[in-house]
């Protein structure tokens, strides 16, 4: 029985330290989550800038075609 009770020990001991890990794990994971979720929306926000700039030049260039088309 003293060596049943032994082994169970070992694998509990076991078992916490293996799931001390795969919290560190699952923390580091987390945080690059955040910083991914973080740049996602950066991007997307640049994106839509790039769009309006986008939408910009093409009404100057419109314009500037008018100017050069009407004379």
């Amino acid at each position: 029985l003293a060596g049943w009770v032994w082994n169970t020990n070992v694998k509990v001991a076991e078992l916490q330290n293996d799931l001390g890990d795969a919290e560190v794990i699952i923390s580091s994971l987390e945080k690059k989550r955040d910083q991914y979720e973080d740049k996602e929306v950066e991007l997307a926000s640049q994106i839509i800038w790039i769009e309006k700039d986008i939408e910009y030049m093409k009404g100057s260039l419109g314009r500037i075609e008018q100017m050069v088309t009407s004379k």
